[in-house]
């Protein structure tokens, strides 16, 4: 279990090996960031703002489509979070303080070019088609066989031609699966599958902040960051005390112990301040 104590970030911009920013649990500057992970959304995407860098530092910012990676969470629990390019660099002025801004996605400058034009034999699988995608967006691909066990290869062979982020999206919808380009990876799980990791235990012992709020699907839930918590991921809720927040409650079945459950995590939303008291991950899962 993580200790909850000594806020660390570390940030990489262009070079993956060598920091920008090294880990450091002092709070020696003003730094935000923002970092949404969404099964509908395809990209992951990172709104990242430093404060009163020197001319001479903020000049080694100023190339979009830069690699940029983020790590973050407590003294023995620091990793990353978010990995991909930077879209726009934005200048601005908050009072005294001068900001850089980084809007940022994950793989979105190399993505924007790919274009796919591929015939494939007959007998050729779900998995095959899926992972020429990736190669064509330039990603590794994670996908577990186990999650379409009854699939059968499409007969008279297949062809792909065109965007392949649209192409993914028509499979998922086909074969029943979600996707998303996840710190340069593509990550797909199937519906009512998991990534195949243990849950992690989301408590008031183990980080949760407030009370989790049971929905008609699933459950959100807040937390301090734990960059364990993946997209896909599952998570298992131990709660005293939740709250409801769906309609026809005099319809539908509330559980004795509400919100405790295991859940399968469908939306990330990493929020932290170097200087403020943001350093928590928002949760949406999906009951199992």
């Amino acid at each position: 279990m993580p200790s909850y104590y000594g806020r660390q970030f570390e940030l990489f911009v262009t070079n993956e090996s060598v920091p920008f920013i090294l880990a450091t649990s002092d709070r020696q500057f003003k730094f935000t960031f923002n970092i949404l992970i969404d099964f509908g959304g395809f990209n992951t995407y990172a709104d990242i703002v430093i404060y009163n860098l020197s001319q001479d530092t903020e000049w080694e910012i100023s190339n979009k489509g830069d690699y940029i990676g983020l790590r973050a969470g407590y003294e023995d629990s620091i990793d990353y979070i978010f990995k991909g390019e930077i879209v726009n660099i934005i200048k601005e002025r908050n009072g005294s303080n001068r900001l850089t801004r980084l809007i940022c996605k994950s793989g979105s400058v190399s993505q924007g070019k790919s274009v796919i034009n591929e015939p494939f034999e007959k007998n050729v699988t779900l998995k095959e088609l899926c992972k020429a995608c990736a190669d064509a967006l330039g990603f590794p691909i994670i996908f577990k066989d186990s999650d379409f066990p009854g699939e059968s290869p499409y007969l008279s062979g297949y062809t792909l031609s065109g965007d392949p982020k649209k192409i993914l999206g028509k499979l998922a919808k086909a074969h029943g699966f979600d996707w998303i380009i996840e710190s340069n990876k593509i990550v797909i799980v199937a519906k009512k599958s998991s990534r195949g990791v243990s849950p992690i235990v989301v408590s008031a012992s183990n980080g949760m902040v407030g009370i989790p709020e049971l929905t008609e699907v699933g459950v959100d839930v807040t937390t301090r960051i734990n960059p364990a918590l993946k997209i896909g991921g599952e998570f298992r809720i131990k709660a005293e005390f939740g709250k409801v927040n769906f309609s026809n409650v005099y319809f539908q079945d509330v559980p004795d112990t509400l919100g405790e459950g295991t859940y399968t995590i469908q939306k990330l939303q990493h929020e932290g301040d170097s200087y403020g008291d943001a350093w928590n991950t928002k949760i949406t899962g999906v009951r199992k």
